[in-house]
């Protein structure tokens, strides 16, 4: 009997460490489990920020490689400020007569260039010779990292920049005040056909009459700037090659504009700015001093374009 009960207590102590050991193995499993666990998801959370780095360069790569084809002809390092020509102080009568309306057959659309008024300016200013050229923007966008869309057609280092919504062009002008310590702007309307009339009272500043040969209207392309004869101040394609944004907002009328040649921002229509000038595409009676079209500040096209102004 002895043995039968030693016997038993000994099963029973086999028993208790045989349910010692497996609970000890199942928490030993349970906490290399969970470390394995915890690793993988450091490591999967490794590969995941490695993976998204890969993405992230190869998204660069492609943009820099887009952005390197559209100016890899282009010396970036190249002076970046546009030439300028001085705008004297004086005055002059502002709109389109109803005479040249009738002639040039454009009633409907210059009602917005009246009523006819005088602007004066106290002071000189300063005025990009050319529209901002191809050259002079690609340092912009080199630097600022602007993903700008070419054109389909070719263009020369000189050709005027298109593709260029307002705000793209302000940016610009930020952007070369900050880079030159001079502050840039868009011209003001008023200051844009001061310059582009030069001192003349007809609808181009050559005269009346359309002269394809004096400015690039109803082509295939822009031209290089300068590539037509510039106008009695020495300022360059007012007329033709491309549509020039200004400040002003859009504005029926010009009842009520400024007498002083400042930008008319106040009022009007804030999701309509200016454009003046015509471009390489349109019909000469687009290109004529005085008339003005309303355009979506965030519109991009091959027909739009700009030029720089400073105060002096």
């Amino acid at each position: 009997m002895r043995n039968l009960g030693a016997l038993a207590s000994a099963v029973e102590a086999m028993g208790e460490i045989t349910a010692r050991f497996q609970a000890t193995v199942r928490a030993w499993i349970t906490r290399v489990t969970r470390a394995l666990s915890e690793g993988a998801a450091t490591i999967a959370n490794a590969v995941l920020r490695v993976v998204r780095g890969l993405v992230t360069i190869e998204r660069a790569a492609v943009r820099d490689a887009g952005h390197s084809q559209a100016f890899e002809s282009y010396d970036t390092s190249m002076p970046s400020e546009p030439e300028l020509v001085l705008v004297p102080a004086g005055s002059f009568i502002m709109g389109v007569p109803e005479s040249e309306s009738k002639r040039e057959g454009t009633e409907f659309g210059d009602e917005s260039a009246r009523p006819q008024h005088r602007v004066t300016f106290s002071h000189s200013f300063l005025l990009g010779k050319y529209p901002v050229t191809r050259a002079e923007y690609a340092v912009f966008a080199w630097e600022t990292g602007l993903n700008w869309q070419p054109p389909e057609f070719e263009q020369t280092e000189r050709d005027p920049v298109v593709n260029v919504s307002f705000q793209d062009a302000i940016a610009y002008t930020e952007w070369l005040s900050r880079r030159t310590g001079h502050v840039y702007r868009l011209p003001s309307e008023a200051e844009w056909e001061y310059a582009c009339r030069a001192g003349t009272r007809t609808a181009r500043y050559w005269g009346e009459d359309a002269k394809p040969e004096l400015a690039n209207f109803d082509r295939k392309s822009t031209t290089e700037g300068g590539a037509h004869e510039a106008n009695p101040w020495g300022v360059s394609d007012m007329l033709g090659n491309v549509w020039e944004w200004v400040q002003d907002v859009w504005h029926q009328n010009y009842h009520g504009s400024p007498e002083d040649g400042q930008a008319w921002i106040e009022h009007g229509d804030p999701d309509r700015r200016v454009m003046r000038g015509g471009s390489w595409n349109t019909s000469p009676s687009s290109g004529r001093a005085g008339s003005r079209v309303p355009v979506d500040p965030a519109g991009r096209a091959d027909i739009a374009g700009f030029r720089i102004a400073r105060t002096r």
